[in-house]
């Protein structure tokens, strides 16, 4: 009984969600685990996090606990910056470069990648729309990303996501600049601006 008060308190603490890791922490063993997964009637939402039956699925969370380094990016990213009018098919994600996507491809998701010293590159948090917090990158290093894998993408969505940028009043120039050093798109970015501001 006093397992399943405890696993009750972590579900309330997480918004109706729990990790196999957080309950073995917890001192928790598997067998109990699973015994207490019935009795509850939690529902798999991943492998290793389950759900109470009534609480919404949050992809991008789950996403995170499964992958702590991948961040959202590109089109996603896009999207959730005001870049972008539409909301992508897939949600699009970066990894470094090493960790095997086929698990996260397989489930949908767009994986790109990089290698790992450019990974944090604007990285920051934002809180989804279920009030948890997720990696994603900031505006600028979208940009970048967007005109990285301009080969791989729409010549619509990269037109659009540099439109919206430039018309932006907290775009930030420099730190654009930076991050195309960084990633050798400063002569690419720069011809883009010179049409475009």
């Amino acid at each position: 009984m006093k397992n399943i008060e405890l696993i009750n308190d972590l579900l309330i603490n997480n918004e109706g969600l729990i990790t196999t890791e957080e309950v073995l922490r917890s001192g928790i063993s598997k067998p109990s685990f699973y015994a207490i997964i019935k009795e509850l009637d939690l529902k798999k939402a991943a492998h290793g996090v389950y759900v109470r039956d009534e609480a919404e699925i949050d992809h991008k969370y789950i996403l995170q606990l499964k992958y702590p380094k991948a961040v959202i990016s590109h089109e996603s990213a896009a999207f959730i910056h005001g870049l972008l009018s539409q909301r992508p098919a897939q949600l699009s994600v970066t990894l470094n470069t090493g960790i095997n996507p086929a698990r996260l491809t397989g489930s949908g998701i767009k994986v790109y990648t990089v290698k790992e010293a450019l990974l944090d590159l604007g990285k920051s948090e934002i809180q989804d729309e279920y009030g948890r917090s997720v990696s994603i990158y900031n505006i600028e290093r979208t940009v970048c990303d967007i005109i990285r894998s301009r080969n791989k993408l729409n010549a619509d969505i990269m037109s659009g996501v540099l439109k919206a940028y430039v018309r932006r009043s907290d775009r930030d120039l420099v730190k654009l600049m930076l991050y195309a050093k960084s990633f050798r798109l400063r002569n690419i970015i720069r011809e883009y601006l010179e049409i475009l501001l």
